[in-house]
This record gives structure tokens, sequence and C-alpha cells, in this order.
């Protein structure tokens, strides 16, 4: 037999054994880079930490979809061991009192339980990392990995990825002279952390925002400020009343990681037509293009990347300035009122093309 032949033989016969090697003892399962919260989108941070709805909610449907299964509440009365405490009690104590990993598992779904009663829910065999299997876990503590992928931003741009135009939220001061964080309505809610000495402060996470200081609110690739969500964040420390303390280069976990960012003081914030705290470049009338609003300024690149003011694009855009009202955007239907302060709504019709952006609307 020729040497060509043999050769072709023992391929054959090499692939064949590894085909059954995969088939048979796959130990190689797919999942997530192992990323710290410094490195996550602002998407991903607020996902991970339960602070908004993932992409896919229960019924869960799919086998094999990524997910995080919270801590059974019989195995965090077994750790707190206080007879005393109610179900909610012990969950929110063990929440306060244990790290992120200690309260959550990734794995992946491994077999759909349905349950006949349809006034009941599905549980799921849950197949985790270290190869070991729970069986029957229940609907309430199981939610989508923080890391797959939704579309939140209109232009159907994934949450872990950063559009252009998007720059850090800045910081200014408004003609009353109060201290304005900008588009302060898509920060996460204040939560609490220790500063160098130990001392308890509060701080907020914000995402960057949708602002270009060259360019009118028409001509942003971005369009909108989710759009903006797959970038980084800015970290805030802010006082017992909420207002802007310092800004800080992390998050603010444990005393050995504060930090005040150089010249992040209250003091260093300035007039927004002076650059407020980042030093910002704003759009106006007299750039060459007509807006009702304040612009917003330049800054930053693209992309997920550490610490706080992770991620990037080309910067800045528009913004409610000072007296600006409302202004309309004839491509988008999107109504821009004081958005530095309020989140956006969905209007009437409940399509994303028609939101209001603006104070909560007050119903009856």
């Amino acid at each position: 037999m020729k040497f060509k032949y043999k050769l072709l033989i023992a391929c054959l016969v090499i692939t064949f054994i590894s085909l059954l090697q995969t088939l048979f003892k796959n130990n190689i399962k797919e999942g997530y880079e192992s990323l710290t919260d410094s490195q996550l989108t602002f998407a991903q941070y607020s996902k991970k930490h339960g602070l908004k709805n993932s992409c896919y909610s229960a019924p869960f449907e799919e086998i094999g979809m990524h997910v995080e299964v919270m801590k059974s509440i019989d195995d965090m009365k077994s750790d707190i061991n206080d007879a005393t405490l109610s179900d909610a009690e012990v969950i929110n104590k063990y929440v306060e009192e244990h790290n992120y990993d200690e309260i959550w598992q990734s794995g992946t779904i491994n077999v759909i339980n349905v349950n006949e009663n349809i006034n009941e829910n599905n549980t799921y065999d849950i197949l985790y990392s270290d190869e070991s299997i729970e069986q029957n876990v229940i609907e309430e503590r199981i939610k989508s990995h923080h890391q797959n992928v939704c579309k939140i931003c209109r232009n159907n741009v994934d949450d872990n990825q950063c559009t252009d135009d998007c720059r850090k939220p800045n910081v200014y001061l408004n003609q009353e002279n109060e201290i304005i964080i900008e588009s302060e309505g898509n920060c996460l809610p204040v939560k609490k952390g220790v500063d160098a000495q130990g001392n308890d402060i509060e701080y907020r996470i914000c995402p960057f925002v949708c602002k270009n200081g060259e360019k009118s609110t028409n001509d942003l690739a971005c369009v909108d400020d989710n759009c903006c969500f797959g970038c980084g964040y800015s970290v805030f420390e802010v006082d017992e009343n909420g207002v802007f303390k310092n800004k800080l280069d992390n998050i603010p976990t444990e005393s050995s990681v504060y930090s005040v960012s150089e010249n992040g003081g209250r003091n260093n914030v300035k007039d927004i037509n002076e650059g407020g705290l980042n030093g910002e470049t704003y759009y106006s009338e007299t750039n060459g293009n007509s807006d009702n609003s304040a612009g917003a300024g330049a800054d930053a690149g693209a992309g997920a990347g550490a610490g706080s003011d992770a991620g990037a694009g080309a910067g800045a855009g528009s913004d409610a300035g000072a007296g600006a009202g409302e202004t309309s955007n004839s491509e988008n239907n999107v109504v821009n009122a004081f958005n530095d302060n309020h989140a956006c709504w969905l209007g009437p019709t409940g399509h994303s093309d028609f939101m209001y952006c603006g104070p909560a609307p007050i119903t009856a």
C-alpha cells in the first residue's frame, strides 16, 4: 500500500477516535468569560446585580441557555442559623452580608420539567460549570445570565457594544447654580459603599450618554441614551440628599479601592457653558446647526474597559439645557424634556419610537 494511502487511513482513524471522545467524554462546557464588574458594560452590570430585567425571563424555554441561580433558601437559613427570621428577612440578610459569587452560581438549563398544572410554574434541572446538576430548581431562583445579549437600542445594537457618539456623563452647574448629573434619570439607584477610612458613603453608577458636542441631536449616530448602555459608566459619590459630591475611580465596595478622580471633587464642577466637570464642549446653534437644546460635549472612546468610565466611543452630544424646554426629533419622534433628571417613558402607543423623556406621567 502506498504511503499516502496509509497516511490517509491514519488520519481518518485519529479523526474518528477524536469524535468518539467528544461525544462520550466531553468535559469542556461552553460558557462566558469571567469578567470583573469594572469590565462589564453598564447594561451587563445592571443585569448582574438584579437592578434591571434581563433579556429573557421565566418561563425559560431553551435547553442550554445560560442562567444564574440564587442559593436556595434552605442553604441561606443554614448559614445564618436564626430561626426567628422570615424567609424574606433571611434573603435580605444573606444578600447584605455576602458577595455576588456567594449568592449566585452560573450554569445552563439542562432539563425543563414542564408542570401540567397551568397555575404552577415549571422547574428546571441546572448543569453547573463544575459538572454538578441541581434538580427541580424553581423559577424564582433563576435569572438570565447577565452576559446574555439583549437588544435594548432602537438601532438594534447589542447591549455589550458601544455605539458612536457615546461619552461619559458630565456634571455641571445649571442657571440656578445647582449641581446636575447629566442624564441622571439613567443612573442606577443609590447604593451604599465605604470611603478610604471605612466610613459609610452613598454612590450612584451612571451610564454613558448619547451626546456629541460637535453634532446636533438629529445627527447623533447613537440616537438615544439607551444605545450607550453597551458602553461603560461613571461612579459618583453623592451626599445624603443625593447631590453630587465626588467622582470616583472605582465602585467603592471596600475602603482599599476608594479613590477620588483627579479634579473630580465638588469644587471642580463648573457651569455648563464652561464644560462642567469633564471639560465638555457643548453643541449650540452657533456651531452651525439649529437645535432647541443646549448640546453636550465630546469625550471617551468605544468598548467596555476597566474601572469607572469604562468603555468609550467618539464623544459628546446635545442635552436639554437651561430654558431649552422640549425638543422633538423629526426622525425618531422622541420628546427630550428635562432628560438630565428623568428617565424615558413609553407613550400611549407603547412603541419605543414614541417615548417621552421627562417626569413620570401623572395618572388619576
